[in-house]
């Protein structure tokens, strides 16, 4: 039973791989930079070091694959004249860090304990009136709110009538 279960995890281990390595090969030598335009900001970094120029658009695509990988940059490469350069893309940047932050935040709040008695005032203060107990003008008077509210009610009296042995929804 081992030998299986280590078959099986290698055999995933060995597809996962080789689908990274196609993706990874795939990206670097297909993917065609776009031309960038002729500007300072295009051949020099915020500091005024000149960017690394690369000969070859395969060597900047991997380039932008080693500092994704490396540095958790997301950076795009591109061509001005016969050289090519990668540079960050801070638009998408922001939009991926902005989408990671939505995401940790949402983790964050299911992880957090529900306030137990916060739900439990809520449920005290719901109407737990029917038909039975209000006057026909008064239930008029209502919000629709309130008439939903007291409709669902009626359901629960009117179901607590016809099984007064319980009942079950699925029945």
């Amino acid at each position: 039973m081992k030998k299986e279960t280590i078959k099986k995890v290698g055999k995933y281990a060995l597809l996962t791989t080789a689908a990274v390595g196609v993706v990874v090969v795939g990206t670097v030598v297909i993917y065609q930079p776009k031309t960038g335009k002729q500007c300072r900001r295009a051949l020099f970094r915020s500091d005024n070091i000149p960017k690394k120029a690369f000969n070859s658009r395969i060597r900047a695509n991997f380039q932008s694959l080693i500092q994704l990988v490396k540095h958790r940059e997301l950076c795009i490469p591109y061509k001005i004249g016969d050289k090519y350069y990668t540079g960050h893309n801070r638009e998408l940047n922001n939009k991926i860090k902005q989408g990671l932050d939505t995401v940790t935040n949402a983790i964050n709040e299911s992880l957090e304990p529900r306030n137990v008695q916060v739900i439990a005032q809520t449920i005290m203060s719901k109407d737990t009136r029917s038909y039975f107990d209000i006057e026909e003008e008064e239930y008029d008077n209502m919000s629709e709110e309130e008439q939903e509210q007291i409709d669902e009610n009626q359901l629960d009296v009117m179901d607590d009538i016809m099984f007064p042995d319980g009942h079950d929804d699925d029945d």
